[in-house]
């Protein structure tokens, strides 16, 4: 399983292999347009298999919310998507306030929050944000396809994902959801 934490300055992403969260940061540096988003593309997917084909992969949905380049962050998190979809590798998307409260139990944590669930739920130190995320939606992939949890919060977070998505119809995956 893998998680990524989309950015178009600091990708997050963990391959969970066996227990072991693999951490890496995606930093294109002074790259802009197109170069950007083939080096963001090109340096998740090398991250994404480096452990062999995973059997999925969680994303963070977009913070709508957010102010910015919303435009720019969706065509990165949009080349990530279909070098996935191209490889056929099953991809979940998990909206921000879903993974919070996999994660933590509370849909509006801080970043702060996000953190130290890393260590206390999953053994995972860091300081940064958007590798805390990657560990969390690894873990929910993992979730999605085992069901395999014993915190209240990550098996409610997951059904009600798939709840929202069966009901809208709105997954690319419907097959995967329908085995919820």
């Amino acid at each position: 399983m893998v998680g990524i934490d989309a950015s178009l300055t600091n990708t997050g992403v963990s391959a969970l292999h066996r227990t072991e969260h693999n951490l890496s940061l995606v930093r294109p540096g002074k790259l802009r347009g197109a170069a950007r988003l083939a080096n963001i593309r090109d340096r998740v997917w090398e991250q994404v298999i480096a452990h062999g084909i995973p059997q999925m992969v969680a994303i963070e949905g977009y913070s709508y919310d957010s102010v910015g380049r919303l435009f720019d962050l969706g065509e990165g998190g949009g080349t990530i998507k279909l070098k996935l979809f191209d490889h056929g590798i099953p991809t979940v998307i998990v909206p921000p306030t879903s993974l919070k409260k996999f994660a933590t139990g509370n849909g509006g944590a801080s970043k702060k929050k996000m953190i130290e669930s890393a260590y206390a739920q999953y053994g995972v130190t860091t300081e940064n944000d958007n590798l805390a995320d990657a560990v969390a939606l690894a873990m929910f992939a993992y979730v999605v396809l085992t069901k395999d949890s014993e915190r209240r919060c990550e098996l409610e977070a997951v059904k009600a994902l798939a709840a929202v998505n069966d009901k809208a119809n709105k997954l690319v995956f419907k097959t995967f959801w329908v085995a919820i």
